[in-house]
């Protein structure tokens, strides 16, 4: 990997990720992924919609398997008549009496949009010209997000050749600018290297960086 986050970075997008994944969330995810229900982590308008498709379709089936003659019979029946509401219905009282806390906690975790908090066009990872995704999925199968983020994002990650190049011209513009930042001080450098670079006037290009 060559582009990185700084540490600082890191520690926001745990916080971020402590406050929406807490572990009873992290272990229901895993449990599911387990079990079969293999979860979409990316970012798009439907995958969300998708993804609590798949968690009914897992309760649908459990519903089949457990469910008694006389329940399971009426089930059909409405299936038949084309009775869809009626049907799933009986499908949601089998979920609060056998799977309520773990449905519930399941349905309430929007992981497309944790996706988005950390990689979309206003995430810490864009901001930075991140040049990879950070993969939400191992994230949440990871032991540790920090140790995973600077396992994998961190400085240390970087090609140090490419790091050390990157410093060298990082320093030579510093001493070129005088160490000065923002968008006016960059404007005036740019403005009379160019009329240097066309005039060959060091009296000019003298005063032209040093004007207040």
């Amino acid at each position: 990997m060559n582009t990185y986050l700084t540490d600082d970075d890191i520690k926001k997008i745990v916080r971020y990720l402590k406050s929406v994944l807490s572990e009873e969330k992290i272990k229901v995810i895993r449990d599911f992924e387990e079990r079969g229900v293999h979860f979409s982590y990316s970012m798009g308008l439907n995958e969300h919609r998708n993804n609590m498709n798949k968690v009914w379709r897992y309760y649908n089936d459990k519903f089949d398997e457990d469910a008694d003659k006389e329940t399971l019979t009426k089930y059909k029946n409405f299936m038949f008549l084309g009775q869809w509401e009626y049907a799933g219905n009986l499908v949601k009282i089998y979920i609060n009496n056998n799977h309520k806390k773990e449905h519930d906690i399941i349905i309430g975790i929007d992981l497309p949009e944790i996706c988005d908090r950390i990689n979309g066009l206003s995430s810490i990872k864009s901001q930075n010209k991140l040049g990879r995704e950070i993969s939400l999925k191992e994230l949440i199968f990871a032991d540790d997000f920090e140790e995973y983020l600077m396992n994998n994002f961190s400085k240390k990650s970087v090609n140090k050749e490419l790091f050390k190049e990157t410093e060298r011209i990082a320093d030579a513009i510093d001493k070129q600018y005088f160490g000065k930042r923002g968008e006016q001080e960059y404007s005036k450098y740019q403005r009379a290297v160019k009329l240097y670079m066309i005039t060959g006037n060091r009296n000019l290009f003298h005063n032209m960086l040093v004007a207040e």
